[in-house]
């Protein structure tokens, strides 16, 4: 018998350098474009005084399934037209749950866009079913998927705003192949609920896709409302099994008082709707803004902005926090030859337009030296 011992697994590994933070020898403003509170609604008044009262009285343990925790997930559940919605302490216990209720033989297969996030594909893994991927926002790829595996369950799932690039998937035309293969259709609407649509619907209300189309829809709490925790809407009897599973798997719903303070969150999203239409036309400003100093971001119909420049991440993202800029960066694996990077530019209703320039003026440079070969950091910062 011949095992890898741990320290010979650990060297196998991919090896992933953690970004470089700056030191800091003096108090340095930072600007945020990574926290997804894209509505504003984290630091609200109203959220943060629910959210306290609650705390003082029943503390912060997770709960049970209390008044309201009912209330919220009947508000969600109306407001996105579903019949009914379930929520949990964290965004993976959501995805992971909902997929454990629907992928239940080895033979049932799971069909992932491509770029959907990592950690949605992990919960795939987790339930032990089959895995397949189709290119990415490519509906006729994933019918012919679909035609080779006619056998068990199949659940369709995809982003409904991608994080990797910004873009809306063609959900339309997914559940029509959903429909003509006898599939489900799981869409994951972490970064469209509360912004796209009309009435903040997300990306089903952007392009006109009807509750009734879709088996399933997680959204996050922390992304749309300013709080933690996610929320899975469908059917009743799906919703039924999640409880099942609930109790069988021990996935918590948040504390009392974070539903107690995401119904106010509910309430702001849906009555100010001039949230909503800040954070679009500050994204239509950054993207115009970097597209007059050569920097390509494809337009997003969303609050964030995604876009590849030369170096490697960690470089990046460090050389944007000596200039007091927080973005998301993670390196571009497409071409293993020439280091890239994706850096995620994610906007809120409480940035200010004049917060644009410096972080658009930071990039163009950065990329510039990039370009030319010259480091983004000292060789001693490295």
């Amino acid at each position: 018998m011949s095992r890898p011992t741990l320290s010979q697994r650990l060297q196998q590994l991919p090896s992933t350098r953690l970004p470089v933070e700056p030191l800091q020898t003096q108090a340095m403003p930072v600007l945020d474009f990574a926290s997804p509170d894209y509505l504003g609604l984290a630091r609200h008044f109203q959220v943060l005084g629910a959210l306290q009262d609650w705390a003082a009285r029943q503390g912060m343990q997770a709960d049970g399934h209390s008044r309201e925790h009912t209330q919220l997930e009947a508000g969600l559940a109306d407001w996105l037209g579903f019949p009914a919605a379930r929520s949990y302490q964290s965004l993976a216990q959501a995805r992971l749950a909902v997929q454990q209720a629907l992928l239940t033989e080895e033979e049932d297969l799971c069909l992932h866009d491509h770029l959907n996030n990592p950690a949605l594909i992990q919960a795939t893994h987790l339930t032990g079913s089959r895995l397949r991927h189709y290119p990415h926002r490519d509906a006729e790829g994933a019918a012919w998927q679909l035609r080779q595996a006619p056998r068990g369950l199949a659940l369709l799932v995809s982003e409904g705003l991608f994080q990797a690039d910004g873009q809306l998937a063609p959900l339309r035309t997914l559940a029509l192949v959903a429909q003509r293969h006898q599939a489900h259709l799981l869409v994951d609407d972490v970064h469209a609920i509360g912004v796209c649509g009309e009435q903040g619907g997300g990306s089903l209300e952007a392009t006109g896709l009807a509750a009734t189309a879709v088996t399933a829809l997680v959204i996050s709490l922390e992304h749309a409302l300013g709080l933690q925790g996610a929320v899975v809407l469908a059917g009743k009897p799906l919703i039924e099994q999640l409880e099942r599973l609930g109790m069988l798997h021990q996935h918590p719903r948040p504390p009392t008082a974070i539903a107690a303070a995401a119904q106010v969150s509910l309430k702001l999203a849906r009555r100010d709707g001039w949230r909503r239409q800040r954070v679009l036309e500050l994204a239509q400003q950054l993207q115009q803004r970097l597209a007059s100093l050569g920097i390509n971001a494809t337009p997003s119909p969303g609050p964030l902005l995604c876009l590849e420049v030369l170096g490697e991440a960690s470089h990046w993202q460090a050389a944007l926090a000596r200039r007091g800029l927080r973005v998301i960066a993670s390196p571009d694996s497409r071409d293993p030859g020439t280091p890239m990077t994706r850096l995620r530019l994610q906007l809120s209703a409480l940035h200010d337009s004049a917060q644009l320039d410096p972080l658009a003026e930071s990039i163009a440079r950065l990329n510039d030296s990039a370009r030319l070969n010259v480091p983004l950091l000292q060789p001693q910062e490295v």
